[in-house]
C-alpha cells in the first residue's frame, strides 16, 4: 500500500497501526507499505528500505531486530528512527557531492566547448568536428 495512513489524523494513525500489527502477529502476512514517515516504517517493519527518486533503486536496508508487538515508546525503536533519519542524511549528502561533482563537470566541459568555438571562429576550422573531439575527450575522463 502506498502511504494508506498519510491522510489520517495521528489518533487514527496510531490505532490503524496498532491494528496492522496485531493483524500480522495472528496471520504472519507479508505487507509491502510504503510510507515516508520514518517512525511509522520502524515500528510496522522488520525491513526498512531506503531508495532513490524515480525511478527508485534500494540504496539501503536497515534491519528492525526488536521483539513484537512493538510499543510506540520503546526506547530501542527510537535509536533506530534517529539511525535511519542518520543514514538519509548521509545518502542525501552523498547524492548532493555526486550532483555538485557532476555539474562541475558539465561547467567544464561547457566551458571547454566555448573556448573551442572561439578558437574555431578565429580559424575557420570545422566546428562539428572539433565538437565530436570535445566530447569524446569528455568520454574518455
Amino acid at each position: 500500500a502506498d502511504e494508506p495512513f498519510a491522510a489520517l489524523d495521528a489518533q487514527t494513525r496510531e490505532i490503524l497501526q496498532g491494528e496492522l500489527q496485531r493483524v500480522w502477529t495472528e496471520t504472519r502476512n507479508t505487507f509491502v507499505f510504503v510510507t515516508h514517515n520514518v517512525r511509522e516504517a520502524v515500528f510496522l517493519a522488520d525491513r526498512v528500505l531506503l531508495m532513490s527518486a524515480p525511478p527508485g533503486t534500494i540504496l539501503e536496508e536497515q534491519r528492525i531486530s526488536a521483539h513484537r508487538p512493538r510499543e510506540f515508546e520503546d526506547v530501542l525503536l527510537s535509536k533506530v528512527v534517529v539511525d535511519v533519519h542518520d543514514l538519509c542524511a548521509v545518502l542525501a549528502q552523498r547524492r548532493s557531492s555526486l550532483f555538485r561533482a557532476r555539474t562541475e563537470r558539465d561547467d567544464i566541459h561547457v566551458a571547454q566547448l566555448a573556448c573551442l568555438r572561439h578558437q574555431l571562429k578565429r580559424g575557420g576550422c570545422d566546428l562539428a568536428a572539433a565538437e565530436l573531439r570535445v566530447n569524446q575527450d569528455a568520454r574518455h575522463r
